[in-house]
């Protein structure tokens, strides 16, 4: 069950709990969202700042696996809102990309991988 945290020192709690199994951190535009995934909720923080995020994220235990994710607004503009998205991972990378089929996939995971690339540098 997800549950939305609105302080940072409680999230930071939360993180260092033993039941806390995994964070992940994924960047949208300006802003980042921090989820914990603990024994009975997920616990998600949304941070609109930048300076803010980046000490949250190195202040996250060092002993928890951290993912990261990257989502592009640009290249969602042109769907449709009733477009059924799937998630796909590039492969070997943490990088993820929305596709409408697995057609799409095959036929555009070639470039948007040069793209994240270019945009990851």
């Amino acid at each position: 069950m997800p549950k939305q945290v609105l302080d940072i020192k409680n999230f930071l709690e939360i993180t260092r709990r033993k039941d806390a199994s995994s964070a992940r951190v994924k960047k949208n535009g300006e802003q980042y969202k921090f989820k914990v995934r603990c024994s009975r909720y997920l616990y998600t923080l949304v941070v609109n700042d930048r300076q803010k995020a980046l000490k949250l994220k190195q202040s996250l235990p060092p002993d928890k696996q951290i993912q990261e994710s990257k989502v592009l607004n640009a290249e969602l503009s042109h769907l449709k809102p009733t477009t059924a998205l799937y998630e796909r991972q590039v492969p070997s990378s943490n990088i993820f990309f929305l596709a409408k089929d697995n057609e799409a996939v095959k036929a555009k995971s070639l470039s948007f991988q040069k793209e994240l690339e270019k945009q990851l540098t």
